[in-house]
């Protein structure tokens, strides 16, 4: 949980707009962060994790992507792995959702190896970050650089 908030604090530091963590026990699977600028609104899932094979979604999580996702909702999971940032569109997970493996805890494991994604490396390109949350993600479709099996963005 550490990483985490380690992370949020990196995130609150860098991206423009009204960024707001919500902390809610009420509505299951609700994401860590709402974030509004220039009139586009997205949610994100914040994700912190020792290595690029352990990212996880609660299935309430997975759940409530894909419902808001389904409406035409702006969703990105947002994870940070040592020195590297990844941003997944909620779109694509849903997309990609035969890919995604239940766990015997609740969880769903996120193949981030077979999701087209964008990853950054330090020094972070913060401008090109809030570009991609801040666009929804049937705009950025076309857009998105895709990974390779080897995790090494093209």
């Amino acid at each position: 949980m550490a990483a985490e908030s380690s992370f949020w604090r990196l995130l609150r530091t860098n991206l423009e707009g009204h960024i707001v963590r919500i902390e809610n026990a009420i509505s299951a699977g609700s994401p860590d962060v709402n974030a509004c600028h220039n009139g586009v609104e997205v949610w994100l899932e914040l994700k912190a994790a020792p290595r690029f094979t352990d990212i996880y979604f609660r299935v309430s999580q997975l759940a409530w992507t894909i419902r808001r996702v389904s409406k035409g909702g702006n969703v990105k999971l947002v994870y940070k792995v040592r020195n590297t940032i990844g941003i997944l569109d909620g779109n694509l997970l849903v997309e990609h959702k035969e890919s995604l493996r239940p766990t015997t805890n609740q969880t769903v494991y996120v193949p981030l190896y077979k999701i087209e994604h964008e990853k950054f490396e330090k020094p972070y390109d913060w401008k090109r970050i809030n570009e991609i949350i801040y666009t929804p993600g049937k705009e950025r479709k076309k857009d998105v650089k895709s990974v390779r099996s080897s995790g090494v963005a093209r």
